[in-house]
């Protein structure tokens, strides 16, 4: 593997709107299989984080799937939103309350990533008393704040390379146990503008060009949604803030009547794919699970 690049497929496996108690899951049921049917042809293996938390319990709703794919040799990793504006004793409970979840359904994750990106000391210190070896919350570079003013994520700085983050700042290296690997982003985007990372879209054949030329990163994260995979006006309507239990309920019995290729959108599929073929015609690339990045990464810089 010397001189190869590793690039890992990622996924936020979450409810079609994350943060909203009534989100539906189509994403789930209708997108995530047709990506994994690219993967299949393709022969890669894709590292999915699952939201399990007090919001959205995708990961206990769907546990047959997730112990399907973990049996492929796909990743799964934990995936936790309503963190941002608890207290430090709350993100550890919420954490905790996750992954014992995931681990009661007999899956084994290892690696997570925040919602909207969000990481700080306490939330370091909690995954690592939980048992996670390996975290991608971080994108250098970005800095995303909520309408009053509070912080989203703040990741100015960070390093572009795996590294041990600092308990007292997490964009520097320190004593930490968690390996972080920092989502590739292009770097002359504005601080407050997300945008500039792989994540499936038409624009993603220059980025990776460009990822692949500066000779700089030695591992590539594409970033994808379940619910960005849905048909627009299907994922405009189940992403709106305002819909309750009813509405969950009538979208969601779309499902049972139609097939996912009306669910789905089928040129950003097939874009999806056309992105993934031309990432795989490039021989230095390996793809490759946080998990495997991960352990290879600690044998190799101990």
């Amino acid at each position: 593997m010397e001189n190869k690049i590793n690039l890992c497929v990622t996924i936020d496996t979450e409810g079609d709107a994350a943060s909203n108690p009534n989100s539906t899951y189509i994403g789930t049921r209708s997108a995530i299989p047709k990506m994994v049917e690219t993967f299949d042809k393709l022969g890669i293996k894709a590292t999915f984080f699952v939201q399990e938390d007090r919001i959205c319990q995708v990961g206990s709703r769907f546990a047959d799937i997730w112990k399907s794919l973990e049996e492929k040799g796909h990743e799964i990793g934990y995936h936790a939103h309503g963190i941002i504006r608890s207290s430090p004793e709350e993100q550890e409970e919420i954490i905790a309350q996750g992954l014992t979840k995931l681990r009661e359904l007999g899956l084994d994750p290892v690696s997570y990533r925040g919602g909207r990106f969000f990481l700080n000391g306490h939330i370091l210190k909690a995954l690592e008393k939980n048992g996670i070896k390996y975290d991608s919350s971080v994108v250098p570079g970005l800095r995303e704040v909520f309408r009053d003013g509070r912080e989203r994520c703040n990741h100015i700085g960070a390093p572009t390379d795996p590294y041990f983050p600092s308990f007292e700042d997490h964009t520097k290296r320190g004593d930490s146990k968690i390996l972080e690997l920092p989502i590739n982003r292009y770097p002359k985007f504005p601080s407050k503008k997300w945008g500039g990372v792989l994540n499936g879209g038409h624009k993603d054949e220059i980025l990776f060009d460009y990822f692949l030329a500066s000779q700089k990163y030695k591992v590539l994260i594409m970033l994808l949604h379940s619910w960005a995979y849905l048909s627009y006006k299907i994922r405009d309507a189940v992403r709106r803030d305002k819909y309750g239990k009813f509405k969950k309920l009538a979208y969601e019995s779309l499902t049972m009547i139609f097939k996912d290729d009306f669910l789905t959108n089928g040129e950003q599929m097939r874009q999806f794919e056309r992105v993934l073929h031309y990432i795989t015609e490039n021989e230095i690339v390996n793809f490759s699970t946080i998990r495997e990045v991960g352990e290879s990464w600690v044998e190799e810089n101990r």
